[in-house]
């Protein structure tokens, strides 16, 4: 099982979460209406040649056949996505313009990164409380309505997919934490955030809430049951290596609240009583 990423660790999975932060300057720029971020190709497939050769450039590429411009996202050589600009042209596009659009590059990461720094756990890496109540917000504003109108459908109520939350508390670790001290603490914390990751690799966020591991999932009761299942039955199986060298029992206090459809009330609402209920 991988461990939790680092804090202000950038991946295509956090440039998506921040979509709307990094896709604008690019709108502006090139007075676009639309910018797609899309990820890394498969080498494999000949349809996704332009995206190939704008990773193998390092550097922007217009796609003749698309009507598009591809952008590489690369962070310290490493490659993260790219994004498609519509509705500019080739003329729009001499050499001298290459290097602002790598400027442009570095300016709409560097956004990312202070946005992400912000709502990041510096233990864990994972998402913090702030990051875990707009993640909830947000998706909470994209189901479907609720049936009747006017009310949430919580639990059983709905016919969507739906949401769930799934809340996982290390039961005595404060105590544990006075007995052995913060570094072995930290390190099972971090240990568990990778736990949690690995659980769940669908959830759509997985955040860490003063001492409360979240995971917002898609779906219903079905997700969470098998995401805890793994969970605590991997938390019990826990080397002292893994838990700062000190032994833990790897005991879990587990809740989970789902919710089918959105009401007519404020998304914020909704998502802070679905949170009150997982705890």
């Amino acid at each position: 099982m991988s461990p939790a990423s680092p804090p202000g660790a950038l991946s295509f999975a956090v440039l998506g979460r921040f979509a709307e932060i990094l896709k604008p300057p690019f709108r502006r720029a090139l007075n676009s209406g639309r910018v797609d971020l899309l990820p890394l190709p498969d080498p494999g497939d000949p349809r996704q040649k332009p995206l190939q050769e704008a990773l193998a450039k390092g550097s922007a590429l217009f796609d003749t056949a698309g009507g598009r411009l591809i952008i590489p996202l690369i962070n310290k050589g490493r490659p993260l996505g790219l994004l498609s600009v519509h509705g500019v042209s080739a003329g729009q596009l001499p050499a001298a313009v290459h290097p602002f659009l790598a400027s442009l590059v570095e300016a709409a990461l560097d956004m990312v990164r202070l946005r992400l720094a912000a709502e990041t756990d510096p233990v864990t890496g994972l998402a913090n409380e702030q990051a875990l109540d707009e993640a909830l917000t947000t998706a909470i504003s994209r189901l479907a309505p609720a049936r009747p109108r006017g009310r949430l459908a919580l639990d059983a109520e709905g016919d969507g997919q739906g949401l769930c939350l799934l809340a996982l508390e290390p039961q005595g670790l404060a105590a544990w934490q006075e007995r052995h001290g913060r570094r072995p603490a930290e390190a099972l914390r971090r240990r568990l955030a990778g736990l949690a990751q690995a659980a769940a690799p669908e959830a759509l966020l997985a955040a860490r809430a003063g001492e409360v591991f979240f995971l917002l999932l898609p779906g219903r009761e079905e997700a969470a049951s098998q995401a805890a299942a793994a969970l605590s039955a991997a938390a019990a199986e826990l080397e002292p290596e893994e838990a700062g060298g000190q032994p833990w029992s790897g005991r879990l206090s587990l809740g989970a609240a789902s919710i089918a459809a959105r009401g007519d009330g404020p998304a914020a609402e909704a998502a802070a009583l679905v949170k009150a209920r997982a705890l």
